[in-house]
């Protein structure tokens, strides 16, 4: 029988017997003597049957669980006992000080060695291993468990598969498969040749996501296992299909899915048909002279522009090239234009090279993926490291899967260049199939599509995946691109009344020339200073600039928002901007008809419509409210912000020094934690600034108004410029504002000078303390009943804020407005005036200066919590709860409405990373159970995962509530 021990309450047991499936136990300190005696029910329930004579002890209490999660922990975790024993300690720290690592290690190798499994020395025997009663459940995971298969279809071949049957089998019907494999990822120790074996995995799309979901290590790359590997699944998922599957260009492998797979489309990824085309001419010697000699680089790039062509296309492009290039160019490529005819068209064949009219032409995914496992698996694992690793990939691909159902993202938007990138390539396929250009047209404008990925193949000698290439198309000379670029742009001065322009050179009707013509142009804009904005072009140029009216103006397609491109250029004047103004930018001037142009917005919506683009409202009847008043969310490429929990406000200060941040997005990065920036931390990172700064720049109750003490005026004044901005930015990146500033205040921002006494009062009664606020409205409402004792506390009030009259009935509420008026507008607002200087003109007019009094009032009591306004945006995901869940459901409910103010700012601060109401929390449920057991918070998407194993209400409380109290609770790790 087990000697299973129990601690509960600060008391500790152990089992004395069981009968009748009755566990019985008496207190840990017999000794003492205590004859405390307690009976556990089947059903988890525990009670006393004699009490204890001694107090308390949750140090030893603490203890306990201490040593039990170290001896689980080095059970099922490959990391090293003295990592263990750090990182646990975190959660313990009381009984750490009890404990040491000195005083457990031998028990931690000891309890090692008795829980983890032998190494084996085959794939058979880690097979048999895994499979076996005693190990299985080292494939286990939350919400289910992976299964091994092992196939030996000859002596030197073997495959081990890894998959979630029930997980898998929906994904796997009229799919989208991508398939590769990675070397480094194999374990040392199953007797595989590193040389030979491989991992292979299969990733399917869902939602435009790539999600792993089938592992194999594999022996051999032969057709044989491959065909093996592929008719396995065949047999076990009859309803298998594949509308199209990409791969690289490994012989067996393409062979094998041709066989198996006949029915699909099958293609080969086009970068890595780019990277064999550079890698082999580089080994003919032909890498200096296309450094040197442009033609033989516009050669290259053509060559690889085949695979855009349509495959029936293909030997005439290659043909057209040849008779085209300049006769040096051609005798110099004589070997590799016949390594291209041998290999490419008549080995490879254009039917499996070409990615003609396909939306994703490459294994991005899959190689992004492959970079992410070799650096989490590491080199060569140990088997059990790989299996643990394996295991938490295949958690976090069910996660995402259920979060992608949801409707919900896993992954950022596709950024709106490479939107723009994919309506260029489709463009030129339509005008190439309807014949309104030739294919030598075709592929002198196909030759830019290549060039940065050329660029990047020729300073990188190693030829590795650039992880930029979000797509190996990335268009520096295309014309769409370009065409929009100066089409902003002639708008920005339009807009923004250009009064002197002049052009060097007549724009080109021709839209298919060999290179796009480029001009100089210097325009004067008119605003409150001259500012001059210079148009230039170069060759070959990397056009950074121009994406920002560029992605503008997308913006104000897509979002409708009211700020025009010129505010990003002029900025009203505004002497912060005057840099940021004048800045080199370049454009092309291709002509782009209408047309053509709305077809390039529409299918830069259908595609952002298509990646599910969801913007959070509030959980109110006027949802649309703050859209009204949100400037242009900022666009490009975001700006990553690095904080330190422990100087959130210092940091931030340091970054909003430049005032041109606050028209970008922000990607927050927490200095020693692992979470990615979706949205979650950059709400969390502007609700840490405004609970820190309020400390020192502001003073109050329940609302605070800016202050500072005569001491710090001088040095610290201008530091409200910064929170101005900090303020700006959050509101237009969050659709949050701090709701501790009072409604006066805000008032004071939008350059409202008539402030209603009402307001003034309901603010005053909140700044104060709640007895202050008490005797107030007593003294308004019933001066003659004020004792002696309350008279002279009214007194000291007013004494206490630098009023001397004596309190008088006739003129009491004359005396505390003049008071509240003073304290809230007259003293706050230099510094609020401050706070506007900050502000871009851009962001006063769009934002500040438009609202009213009563939409910023609704705007502030929509986003204060309470907890009844909690629960009713807490909803389940799952359709249909199990009774546990339901428990568990409605003990989260009570929770809440139990939680005071400040405590529910944690849970909402823990939950979604802001302290604000937000429009939904979303919970879903696992398995975890004993010291496994957490609240897991996905904030970027406001859900919170809850354990379903909860017994009882109190025991439900106490573990939230020990969770919320502790700081590093509120640290990100991916999960």
């Amino acid at each position: 029988m087990p000697r299973s021990p129990l601690s509960i309450d600060g008391y500790q047991y152990k089992l004395n017997r069981v009968y009748n499936n009755l566990r019985y136990y008496m207190c840990t300190k017999c000794a003492l003597p205590c004859f405390a005696r307690g009976v556990l029910k089947p059903d988890g329930n525990f009670s006393l049957s004699v009490s204890h004579n001694h107090p308390q002890d949750f140090a030893e209490n603490q203890l306990f669980y201490f040593r039990r999660e170290l001896r689980q922990s080095v059970g099922r975790s490959t990391s090293s006992c003295k990592d263990i024993y750090e990182s646990i300690r975190l959660l313990y720290p009381e009984a750490a000080n009890l404990l040491p690592f000195t005083a457990v290690e031998s028990a931690m190798f000891r309890w090692r060695r008795t829980c983890r499994p032998p190494y084996p020395n085959t794939l058979q025997e880690y097979y048999d291993l895994l499979i076996s009663e005693k190990w299985c459940n080292r494939l286990t995971y939350d919400r289910g468990a992976l299964q091994c298969y092992f196939l030996k279809p000859s002596e030197n071949v073997e495959i081990l598969l890894f998959y979630n049957p029930t997980y898998v089998e929906p994904l796997l019907s009229n799919c989208e498969m991508n398939v590769d494999a990675t070397f480094k990822c194999v374990p040392c120790n199953v007797g595989l040749s590193t040389r030979s074996a491989q991992c292979f995995t299969i990733m399917v799309t869902i939602h435009n996501h790539s999600i792993p979901c089938i592992w194999a290590l594999m022996s051999k790359r032969t057709a044989e296992a491959y065909v093996t590997l592929f008719q396995h699944l065949k047999s076990n998922f009859p309803s298998m299909t594949a509308t199209q599957i990409m791969c690289d260009y490994e012989r067996a492998l393409y062979q094998s899915l041709m066989e198996i797979f006949p029915e699909s489309e099958i293609h080969g990824c086009f970068f890595h048909f780019c990277q064999a085309i550079y890698r082999q001419s580089k080994k003919l010697g032909l890498g200096s002279l296309m450094t040197q000699n442009e033609h033989a680089q516009f050669v290259l790039r053509k060559i690889m522009a085949l695979a855009l062509l349509p495959c029936d296309m293909a030997v005439e492009g290659f043909n057209l090239i040849k008779s085209e290039a300049p006769d040096d160019i051609r005798n110099a490529f004589s070997n590799f234009f016949t390594y291209v005819e041998s290999t490419w068209l008549e080995g490879v064949t254009p039917q499996l090279f070409s990615v003609f009219n396909l939306v994703r032409r490459t294994n991005n995914a899959v190689e992004a993926y492959h970079r992410v496992l070799n650096q989490k698996f590491g080199v060569h694992p140990n088997v059990w490291a790989f299996t643990e690793h394996l295991v938490q990939l295949q958690s976090k691909s069910h996660n995402d899967v259920i979060i992608l159902h949801s409707g919900q993202r896993v992954t950022r938007l596709p950024k709106v260049r490479y939107l723009l990138n994919a309506a260029n390539i489709s463009r030129a396929w339509r005008e190439l199939q309807n014949q309104q250009i030739s294919l030598s047209e075709f592929l002198e404008n196909a030759k830019y599509f290549v060039s940065s990925l050329v660029r990047t193949l020729l300073s990188n000698d190693n030829s590795r995946h650039n992880d930029d290439l979000n797509d190996v198309l990335l268009i520096d000379g295309a014309r769409i691109v370009e065409t929009r670029i100066e089409n902003a742009i002639v708008d920005t001065m339009r807009t923004a009344n250009v009064n002197n322009a002049s052009e060097s050179n007549s724009r080109d009707d021709n839209l298919h020339t060999n290179r796009p013509t480029t001009r100089l142009r210097t325009a004067t804009i008119a605003n409150n200073e001259s500012e001059t904005i210079s148009l230039s072009n170069t060759n070959r140029s990397r056009r950074t600039h121009p994406s920002r009216p560029l992605t503008r103006r997308v913006s104000q397609r897509r979002t409708r928002r009211r700020t025009s491109v010129s505010t990003l250029v002029s900025n009203n004047g505004n002497a912060d901007t005057s840099t940021f103004a004048q800045t080199t930018v370049q454009a092309s001037v291709t002509r782009v008809t209408p047309e053509e142009d709305a077809e390039i917005m529409e299918f830069v919506d259908r595609v952002l419509h298509e990646n599910s683009v969801q913007v959070t409202e509030l959980h109110t009847e006027n949802t649309e409210l703050l859209d009204n008043f949100i400037a242009d969310l900022p666009q490009g490429s975001a700006l990553t912000l690095e904080l330190d929990r422990s100087s959130v406000v210092k940091d931030m200060f340091s970054f909003y020094s430049d005032p041109m941040v606050t028209l970008k997005s922000l990607n927050i990065v927490f200095k020693g934690e692992l979470g990615s920036d979706f949205g979650g931390l950059t709400k969390e990172a502007f609700t840490i600034f405004w609970n820190e700064v309020v400390i020192d720049y502001f003073r109050g109750e329940d609302v605070i108004i800016p202050f500072l003490p005569l001491h710090r005026i001088r040095r610290d004044k201008m530091n409200f410029k910064l929170i101005g901005r900090i303020l700006t930015h959050m509101f237009i990146l969050t659709k949050n504002l701090p709701t501790k500033l009072p409604l006066c205040v805000y008032l004071l921002l939008l350059n409202n000078e008539e402030i209603s006494d009402e307001i003034i009062m309901n603010d005053f009664k909140l700044f104060v303390t709640k007895a202050e606020s008490t005797l107030i409205s007593k003294a308004i409402s019933s001066f003659s009943q004020l004792s002696t004792v309350e008279l002279y506390r009214l007194q000291e009030f007013y004494s206490s804020y630098g009023m001397y009259d004596i309190p008088r009935e006739d003129q009491i509420q004359e005396q505390i407005l003049t008071l509240a008026t003073d304290i809230l507008i007259s003293k706050p607002k230099d510094f609020i005036t401050i706070m506007r200087s900050g502000i871009l003109d851009t962001h006063l007019t769009t934002v500040w200066n438009v609202m009213t009094v009563d939409e910023l009032s609704t705007i502030l009591n929509q986003l204060k919590p309470s907890p009844q306004k909690v629960v009713d945006c807490i909803v389940q995901r799952e359709q249909e709860l199990t009774n546990d869940q339901s428990r568990v459901f409605y003990y989260l409910q009570q929770f809440v409405l139990s939680l005071s103010d400040s405590d529910l700012q944690k849970f909402l601060l823990f939950v979604t990373g802001s302290i604000h109401l937000p429009s939904s929390i979303l919970v879903t449920f696992n398995n975890l159970n004993g010291l496994n057991r957490r609240p897991i918070a996905h904030t970027c998407s406001n859900l919170i995962e809850i354990s379903s194993s909860y017994s009882y209400y109190q025991e439900f409380t106490r573990e939230m509530k020990q969770y919320l109290a502790h700081d590093f609770s509120y640290e990100y790790s991916q999960i």
